[in-house]
This record gives structure tokens, C-alpha cells and sequence, in this order.
């Protein structure tokens, strides 16, 4: 079996060494460049790296991507695609020749999007950027995503493949809400597009706006996985949260919660809306549920990462309700998944001095 990895790279030079050094398990490493100014060509040629410049303009991330697959030679067997910002856990290539057998053509791997202070891995989902050579294509101007053009799927879980997302806090997205709005209008019955225009546009602080092109995207005819229905269902909620309108968010976070009944992420976040709301019976019931439920990587790669602890919630809810001793078996267990939290540290130690000095009254 022969396998590539690919991707698409911009003046990113400082990633050179570490991404050619995770992808040595393959047989190629192939490198479409879209016009890097810096030494990110000479960088990756010296790791034996195969470069090939492109040029797509108007810009658009599926043309891009799109041209860097149709550079793989078509002997190749199993395409990866990964990031310059991104990095293959060692024993990779192991894992997937255990899962890839005949007939399988896309294959999901482990991805780690977002890691704690300490650089232990937080959040992870499986994202399905793995594809035989022939018969799948990009598509979406923007977040692009992988297709399978006119080819059955047989896809395999790969959960041991795990790669890991470190962002470039500093690189510029300004051409991200321009690039969503132009593909809302290329495709205004996409939900997908409709989703990240509105994301996006939360995180820019512009909520009404946010608010009204995710409620559009909730109305589209076009297939909606659960996944993304659902988070849309949140990101409304926390935009009517950032324009004070906590009531009509509650009800937004409770049918998300309703409408994924195994959708950890919703009952976490309704957890903590009861209890920025101090409705601490709601808060302890459903945190009780979340803390039952799995985690780990999910089959949907459209949660983020939410910093919220679950058994801090717990902790707070209990305490506030008399359950004195559950509250403080909590907030060890808190202190116990989040050690670089000192709120959380704090919460404890008030709450044991606080058991300590009744205990001795």
C-alpha cells in the first residue's frame, strides 16, 4: 500500500521541520504551494519534501485543494490530507494499514482540535480527510469539506490514527467572513455554509447578524446532519445571550439538549446555563446526566471546544443546594481534570476549609 500526505501551504516556513518530520511514515509528503514569499519551499524541500507551486485566484480553499490532489501520482493507494499546522502521532502508519483492507475507501481518524494549558490533549472528534486515491473531490469555497464524486462510500474508523491541531494563533483569517459570504450566496441552500457564516460571525461580535443567518440555516431544505443542527441550535443561544435576551436563549439551549438526547456537548451547555441563571435543581439534574455520559472522540466534527468542567458545574450546583460532601467529591475530581485552573483550585480549598471548620465546631 502506497500512501500520501497533501496539503496546501502560504508562507508557513516555521512549520516546515516539525510537519515533514510527523508525515515520515509515508511514502510521499507532497506540498502544493499558493505563493509562499518566506522559505517555506526551500524549507520543505530540505526535509525531502516534494513542493509544486499553484497558483488560484480568486482565492478559494476546495480549487486549492482540489489542485494538490490532482498532483498525486496515480499509483498512490490512501491520500491523507492535514495541515500545515498540523502533526501525525507517532505509529500512524501502523494504524492504518491495520483498518484499510480491500474495498475501504475513506477512513476517519482521531483529530485533537484544541489541548489544555498544560499541552495534554482536551477535545477530539473524527474528521474523514482520509480517501483512496481516485473518486473523491473538494468542495466549498471555505471550510471545505471531502466528497466522494460519484463513487459508494465504505468508510472505516481508524480511532488509533490520531493527528493533532496546533493553530497559528498569530496568521491573519481576515478573508474568512468575506470568503463565507461570497459562498452563501454560490450556495444559499447549503447548511454547512449557512453554519460557519453564522459561527463566524458570532465570534466577530456581530450577533444579530449571527442570530438571523443561523436561523435561516435551520429552515434550508437541504440534509442537515444532527451534529450540525444541533450546534446551530447553541451558537443561537449564545448569541441571544450576548444580546441579553437570556430567556429566549434557555429555550434554545433546552431543544438542543432535547433534540440530542446523546450529544454530550448540548446537556453540558444547558448545565451552564442553569447555572449562569442560579437554577440550581435544573443544573444539578442535568449535570447529573452529562457526567454519565461518554467521552471522547464523537462521529460528527462539528462540536468546539467548551471550557466548561463538568464536575466543576457539579461541584457548584451541589454545594448550593446542601449536598455538602457530594460538592466536595466533586471538586477534587474537578481540580483532578483541570490542575492549571485556579478558580476551580480556589473552589476547593474554600469548600474544604469550609467542611473543616464545621467538622470541628
Amino acid at each position: 500500500m502506497k500512501v500520501c500526505v497533501y496539503t496546501i501551504a502560504l508562507n508557513e516556513a516555521h512549520f516546515a521541520a516539525r510537519f515533514a518530520a510527523s508525515c515520515r511514515e509515508a511514502d510521499l509528503v507532497l506540498v502544493a504551494d499558493t505563493g509562499s514569499t518566506d522559505d517555506t519551499v526551500a524549507a520543505l524541500r530540505a526535509e525531502g519534501v516534494v513542493v509544486e507551486p499553484i497558483s488560484v485566484r480568486p482565492w478559494r480553499f476546495d480549487d486549492a485543494r482540489n489542485a494538490a490532489l490532482a498532483l498525486i501520482p496515480a499509483d498512490i493507494d490512501v491520500c491523507i490530507s492535514i495541515d500545515m499546522d498540523e502533526v501525525f502521532l507517532p505509529g500512524w502508519r501502523e494504524a492504518l494499514e491495520a483498518k484499510w483492507e480491500p474495498g475501504v475507501n475513506q477512513g476517519y481518524f482521531t483529530y485533537i482540535v484544541s489541548h489544555r494549558p498544560d499541552g495534554t490533549p482536551e477535545e477530539a472528534f473524527l474528521n474523514n480527510r482520509i480517501h483512496s486515491r481516485h473518486g473523491f473531490r473538494w468542495r466549498y469555497p471555505i471550510h471545505e469539506a471531502l466528497f466522494a464524486d460519484r463513487t459508494p462510500v465504505r468508510s472505516v474508523v481508524i480511532e488509533d490514527l490520531k493527528i493533532e491541531h496546533f493553530p497559528d494563533l498569530t496568521k491573519s483569517r481576515s478573508q474568512y467572513l468575506p470568503l463565507l459570504e461570497a459562498a452563501t450566496k454560490e450556495l444559499p441552500w447549503e447548511p454547512r455554509m449557512s453554519f460557519c457564516l453564522g459561527r463566524d460571525l458570532l465570534h466577530a461580535g456581530r450577533y444579530e447578524e449571527a442570530r438571523a443567518e443561523l436561523e435561516r440555516g435551520l429552515t434550508l431544505p437541504a440534509h442537515n446532519p444532527p451534529g450540525l443542527r444541533n450546534l446551530t441550535l447553541r451558537l443561537i443561544a449564545r448569541c441571544l445571550d450576548c444580546l441579553k435576551r437570556p430567556d429566549e436563549a434557555l429555550v434554545y439551549f433546552q431543544r438542543a439538549a432535547n433534540e440530542g438526547p446523546d450529544m454530550r456537548g448540548a446537556w453540558l451547555e444547558l448545565a451552564q446555563a442553569y447555572h449562569e441563571r442560579k437554577l440550581w435543581p435544573q443544573c444539578y439534574e442535568t449535570i447529573q446526566r452529562v457526567l454519565g455520559m461518554p467521552r471522547g472522540a464523537t462521529d460528527y466534527g462539528y462540536d468546539t471546544y467548551l471550557p466548561i468542567v463538568a464536575e466543576d458545574v457539579a461541584a457548584i450546583a451541589a454545594w448550593t443546594l446542601g449536598h455538602r460532601a457530594e460538592a466536595l467529591d466533586y471538586g477534587r475530581r474537578a481540580v483532578a481534570d483541570a490542575p492549571y485552573d485556579a478558580r476551580i483550585a480556589a473552589n476547593l480549598a474554600t469548600m474544604e476549609r469550609m467542611l473543616g471548620e464545621g467538622a470541628a465546631g
